[in-house]
């Protein structure tokens, strides 16, 4: 798959792939949808940035959002409120 592409890449590729990425969205005002995905898999370097995700998730639930969202969001779902907790986080 290309994402696996940005692996191989050195410091001045990425370095001048994330500056054509900044011109493209400059000139267009968004990505375009075909490659959006592929942007900001690169972008944020996913899904091999493993090590700060899991640091990102052993944090918990942010403090700001910590039972606040069940009363604002009233969502049946528990499944569903436990994700949007972990988004916002």
């Amino acid at each position: 798959p290309p994402f696996r592409l940005a692996r191989r890449l050195g410091d001045s590729d990425v370095h001048l792939n994330t500056q054509r990425i900044t011109a493209l969205l400059k000139a267009h005002g968004q990505f375009p949808t075909k490659y959006r995905q592929l942007i900001w898999r690169f972008l944020l370097q996913l899904p091999e940035n493993h090590s700060e995700f899991t640091t990102l998730l052993g944090k918990g639930v942010h403090p700001a959002f910590e039972g606040s969202l069940a009363s604002r969001y009233p969502l049946r779902n528990s499944r569903l409120l436990r994700k949007l907790e972990l988004v916002v986080s």
